[in-house]
């Protein structure tokens, strides 16, 4: 089994490693830093399908959908647009919370556009003496396009918190983004 240390090496190389490749294109167009956050209350799974799988105990193959709002000062912004809703789909590969999950999402913004980005994390299941078990976060995303005024938006960033079961949750992120000039 991959220890945590490993997983969070290999998450840094692959950000430095999207960092460089995209820097060398960029270099004439302006990088903007975005940031955001979010907790368990403003997020629906809107469909969750579960798969057991049969070789360990607590394996599972999980395809989920959640509906995401934003509320005041917590969404990103871009280019002046707030981010006020988030479409997120993706799978989770682990066993007894500790795994995988990778997605899509698609960031609702305030005048209609869009942005998207695709994700991948990790996540690591401790239980706990003082109440339910927490699961570590740590994850990458990418910005791939965005339609109206951020059509060919790219960008690239990280993300880290916690979640418990029944949903409670803490996630911050932050990166940086560019359109083309």
């Amino acid at each position: 089994m991959t220890s945590l240390s490993s997983v969070k090496a290999l998450v840094y190389a692959l950000i430095v490693t999207i960092s460089a490749m995209f820097s060398v294109e960029v270099s004439a167009q302006e990088k903007l830093k975005v940031s955001w956050k979010t907790t368990g209350e403003n997020n629906k799974y809107t469909k969750r399908h579960v798969i057991e799988v049969a070789d360990v105990p607590g394996h599972a193959v999980v395809i989920f959908e959640i509906h995401r709002t934003y509320p005041a000062d917590t969404g990103a912004v871009y280019d002046g647009v707030k981010v006020k809703e988030e479409l997120i789909q993706g799978t989770y590969d682990g066993v007894a919370g500790n795994g995988l999950v990778t997605g899509y999402s698609v960031l609702l913004l305030e005048n209609g556009d869009n942005i998207y980005a695709r994700w991948q994390q990790s996540s690591q299941t401790v239980p706990r003496s003082d109440g339910p078990s927490r699961a570590s976060v740590n994850g990458t995303w990418l910005v791939t396009g965005g339609s109206g005024k951020f059509r060919g938006i790219q960008g690239v960033g990280r993300f880290s918190g916690w979640s418990e079961p029944g949903g409670a949750l803490e996630i911050k992120g932050d990166g940086e983004y560019w359109t083309p000039k």
